[in-house]
């Protein structure tokens, strides 16, 4: 699914901080889709330490 310039425009006004929206974006297309798995990634290890029992997985 491509990312339109609507999208970019909401992910701008989540208050994103400027330097980590500086970061994604230096890397080139597809920032938004490598921000997207970035915050996915740390959500999903604070729902293991927080929720899980020891030992199981999320994902």
């Amino acid at each position: 699914m491509p990312l339109g310039p609507s999208l970019v425009a909401q992910a701008e006004g989540w208050g994103i901080e400027a330097d980590v929206l500086a970061f994604h974006k230096a890397q080139g297309p597809g920032y938004l889709t490598r921000m997207n798995r970035d915050l996915r990634a740390a959500m999903l290890q604070n729902l293991q330490r927080r929720i899980l029992p020891k030992g199981r997985q999320v994902g």
